[in-house]
């Protein structure tokens, strides 16, 4: 997961909340497709949650904060922020084979954390193995119960990424080729790869290590 900022709310959903659309009734030619472009550029082409690579043709539109949550008493604010942009992201099919994840295992549970946060996604780091821990209890059991995004098909796709990377930092080393850990953890903040978050968290800890 990676820290997210919106830009300005489309202004075909505008539109559409404004004449008493829904969203049942937003169709990509009502300004769907306006906003799923939109969310797509904001967010790098990633989920929103497990951050692989999505498209247009691949993605889904999730209300961060459920349209039909599971408690009912919580079903007003629900309708309240179906149209409401800052409650939408860009995320993926949520299925490896059998495998729920994202999106799909949330359903309509209502989570706390959120990628809008900077707080909840800097209380994030991840392990060689490809997991994500967080030092928040709360944000962790949505992490692993809600998001499922500790399952092993997830985290063997993140441990793929930092491997490759390692073997890049090896073969430098190799032709002594000194490292500097500060420049390349900029280098890699600024990249919008798809999984990179494992690959900085990894690079955060050799510097404290050397520091």
């Amino acid at each position: 997961m990676k820290y997210l900022v919106k830009g300005k709310e489309p202004q075909a959903l505008t539109k559409h909340r404004s004449a008493g659309g829904t969203w049942d009734d937003f169709s990509l030619a009502k300004g769907k497709k306006e906003v799923k472009n939109q969310l797509l550029a904001e967010q790098a082409s990633q989920c929103a949650y497990c951050t692989q690579s999505i498209s247009f043709d691949n993605m889904k539109v999730e209300h961060w904060f459920p349209r039909n949550p599971t408690d009912i008493l919580e079903k007003v604010k629900g309708d309240s922020l179906q149209l409401n942009y800052k409650n939408l992201l860009a995320v993926c099919q949520g299925c490896i084979g059998k495998e729920q994840h994202c999106d799909t295992h949330k359903a309509e549970k209502i989570i706390i954390i959120n990628p809008l946060s900077k707080y909840h996604v800097e209380s994030i780091r991840y392990d060689k193995k490809g997991e994500i821990i967080s030092s928040d209890i709360a944000l962790q059991e949505d992490i692993d119960a809600v998001l499922r995004l500790n399952i092993d098909s997830l985290k063997e796709m993140r441990s793929r990424v930092l491997k490759r990377f390692i073997v890049i930092l090896e073969s430098k080393t190799k032709k002594k080729r000194s490292i500097n850990f500060v420049k390349l953890l900029e280098i890699y903040q600024r990249k919008n790869e798809p999984m990179n978050r494992i690959i900085i968290s990894y690079i955060e800890r050799k510097i404290s290590q050397f520091s």
